[in-house]
């Protein structure tokens, strides 16, 4: 007796299906919108350069987080029907970001008991420590005429080494719950 596989394969698919459309275990993202703002209705928008927070970022490292953040944002927002304004004051929607990281540092070796504090923090010798975990923060800011109307809070944990893919999964995240233009709210 030959039993169908279409079953086992219709429930593989639902749990396929379920976990592509879940948000990462490894984010949080809170979403808040204004109230009464039909954002939809707008047609332009403009990415610019947000506010990076981590202590260790360069000039150059601070623009890499700006080219990362304004790509991910322009892909999902042209997804949604919203086109690229010429400059930020013709746009109708304006998106910033702040960017922040801490990382909880765990020593290598455990000292003994009774040490005497380090009075300054530049005396400690970084290759005692290891990263023992790394929370990275996006919070992108959508304005219109310099009111808030949508704000997207990601906190991640960094289980990935590619800050880019990081960036692009998890602002498609946020995104899942953004308008597209024309329709709703």
């Amino acid at each position: 007796m030959k039993q169908s596989a279409a079953p086992f394969n219709f429930i593989i698919c639902l749990l396929l299906v379920f976990i592509v459309n879940v948000v990462p275990a490894w984010a949080q993202i809170k979403i808040s919108k204004a109230s009464g703002v039909k954002i939809s209705q707008y047609k332009t928008f403009a990415v610019v350069q947000g506010q990076v927070v981590a202590a260790d970022m360069s000039k150059h490292k601070e623009l890499q987080i700006y080219e990362m953040v304004k790509e991910a944002v322009t892909k999902q927002m042209t997804l949604r029907g919203y086109q690229p304004a010429e400059t930020d004051s013709t746009a109708q929607l304006v998106i910033s970001y702040l960017y922040d990281v801490t990382a909880k540092l765990t020593p290598r070796k455990a000292g003994p008991l009774g040490q005497t504090p380090v009075d300054d923090p530049t005396a400690i010798d970084p290759s005692n420590y290891k990263v023992s975990n790394e929370t990275r923060v996006l919070i992108l800011d959508i304005t219109q005429n310099k009111s808030s109307v949508w704000t997207a809070n990601c906190t991640m944990n960094s289980v990935m080494k590619d800050v880019n893919k990081l960036f692009d999964v998890t602002i498609e995240s946020a995104y899942k719950r953004f308008p597209i233009q024309g329709k709703g709210k």
